[in-house]
């Protein structure tokens, strides 16, 4: 809806700027976070603090995996994402895997749908907004998750200062 509708992204895309200016929002997620986090800020709005979470491509690839198809598909995946040379995007995972049948076959569909999702997202918003949504210079921590659990990365951000997320208000950790 959102590609063929740039109007209805930039609608939603006001909206929560409104929220956030309002502090009707305690956490918001997105892919602009950090540049409209940046953008609030030079407008007035004190209090906010926008954080990148990064991992390496072949953690990412391995958490999809997992998360859209459970941990048994992640396990028969694993050793052939680890084997030298390692790729160094999604989509070269994908490409991996492709060659292998079973399970090694749905993941690299999985892989490759967020792949393909990212590369939207990253032509829509620069041709919107003319930003990089991944660039770490918008925001004002980075996090590496290579190799942290989400209970570590919650406890990273908290120790910024920022406040509890609550159960069910739709906070995470992702990527």
């Amino acid at each position: 809806m959102l590609r063929a509708d740039p109007h209805e992204d930039s609608a939603i895309d006001a909206r929560a700027a409104t929220l956030i200016a309002r502090g009707d929002s305690i956490v918001f997620e997105s892919r602009l976070a950090g540049h409209l986090g940046r953008w609030l800020t030079a407008h007035g709005r004190s209090g906010i603090s926008s954080i990148y979470l990064r991992c390496e491509a072949v953690v990412q690839a391995l958490r999809l995996v997992e998360r859209e198809d459970g941990r048994a598909t992640r396990e028969a995946i694993e050793p052939l994402l680890r084997t030298p040379p390692m790729a160094a995007s999604l989509i070269e995972h994908a490409l991996v895997l492709r060659g292998h049948p079973g399970p090694a076959s749905k993941a690299a569909t999985i892989i490759e749908r967020e792949a393909a999702r990212t590369i939207a997202d990253r032509a829509r918003l620069r041709s919107l907004y003319g930003v990089e949504f991944d660039d770490p210079s918008a925001y004002d921590h980075v996090f590496d998750t290579t190799l942290s659990s989400v209970a570590a990365c919650v406890d990273s951000i908290l120790a910024l200062g920022a406040p509890a997320p609550s159960v069910g208000d739709g906070a995470g950790v992702s990527r």
